[in-house]
C-alpha cells in the first residue's frame, strides 16, 4: 500500500494504485468497470471516501490542474460543486512559483486537459452507485464518512 493505509483491503473488485502522501489512497474501483473505463476513487486518512474519476487518466488530470489543492476541489465537488470556479480562482491566485510551469509541462507530455478537471471530478463524484465502503476499525465495520461533511472549503 503507498501509504501504508490498510482500512480497505485489495481484492478483485478494489486496487490501490497511490497514496497521497497524507495517508489517503487511490483505488481502481473493478467492480464498477465499464468498457476499457475503471473508475478511481479516493478514501481519506480520516475515513472519508468518494469517487474521484472516471478513469486513471482523468484522475492524473484532476490531480495536476488542481496542484496542492485537489482536496480542497474533492471536499466542494462533494459538496456540489457550485462554487469550483472561485476556489480555483483563489488557489491559483496563490499558486506556488513553479506550479504552473510544471503543471502544463506535465500535461503536455501526459496529454492531459486540466480544462476538464473540474467538469470530470464533478460528474465522477455524482456518478452512481455512489463509493460508500464499510471500513475496518476497532469497532468493527463502519461506513465511510463524506466529504461533503468537512466544514470547508466555504
Amino acid at each position: 500500500m503507498p501509504s501504508g493505509l490498510a482500512m480497505l483491503p485489495e481484492s478483485d473488485e478494489l486496487e490501490c494504485v497511490a497514496g497521497d502522501g497524507c495517508g489517503g489512497c487511490f483505488y481502481l474501483w473493478h467492480a464498477q468497470r465499464r468498457g476499457d473505463r475503471v473508475p478511481v476513487v479516493y478514501l481519506s486518512s480520516y475515513g472519508e471516501a468518494s469517487r474521484f474519476a472516471d478513469d486513471f487518466v482523468d484522475a492524473l488530470g484532476i490531480v495536476a490542474a488542481f496542484p496542492g489543492y485537489w482536496g480542497d476541489m474533492l471536499v466542494e465537488a462533494s459538496k456540489g460543486g457550485e462554487r469550483l470556479g472561485p476556489y480555483t480562482d483563489h488557489y491559483e491566485a496563490d499558486l506556488e512559483p513553479g506550479y504552473a510551469e510544471a503543471r502544463a509541462e506535465l500535461c503536455d507530455l501526459l496529454g492531459l486537459d486540466p480544462g476538464r478537471a473540474a467538469d470530470n471530478l464533478v460528474a465522477a463524484v455524482r456518478a452512481q452507485p455512489p463509493f460508500a465502503p464499510l471500513l475496518v476499525s476497532d469497532a468493527g465495520p463502519t461506513p465511510a464518512g463524506s466529504f461533503a461533511a468537512r466544514p470547508y472549503p466555504k
